[in-house]
């Protein structure tokens, strides 16, 4: 997992389709809550430790899912789940970054965006993975 977080996009996208592929459809439930989850174990059992990923990270205008320290670098990662809205948009609206600039380390922002429709034979797959790089005060 650290190769594909740290090199490529779409390594990191096809390594977590194939945890969420693997996952049972009954302890699975369709929610963005056990998505994260899932991934967060996944991270800390793949060797990032448990102090280098955190869920559900407050700040002064909302929630980050998840974030990760992890190779010199922060890691500002939002879930949509079922939702036409775009993830790594939220990130640079909501500024979530700007709670780690202070620590003077680079920062990437992850957009993971997840379709689950009922409809759709109960797919779980991400759709959408984007990763960038955050400037300070970047909107």
């Amino acid at each position: 997992f650290k190769k594909g977080i740290e090199n490529d996009d779409e390594v990191l996208k096809d390594l977590l389709n194939q945890v969420y592929a693997n996952a049972s459809y009954e302890h699975l439930k369709m929610n963005e809550g056990n998505f994260v989850s899932l991934t967060e174990f996944v991270f800390k059992v793949g060797g990032l430790g448990s102090t280098n990923v955190r869920v559900e990270e407050q700040t002064n205008i909302g929630r980050i899912d998840m974030v990760m320290q992890l190779f010199d670098k922060i890691y500002v990662i939002e879930f949509k789940f079922n939702s036409n809205q775009d993830a790594l948009l939220q990130i640079k609206k909501k500024k979530y970054p700007e709670k780690f600039v202070h620590l003077g380390l680079p920062i990437k922002i992850v957009g993971i965006d997840i379709n689950a429709v009922k409809g759709d034979n109960n797919v779980r797959t991400i759709i959408n993975l984007k990763c960038d790089d955050y400037e300070h005060g970047e909107v």
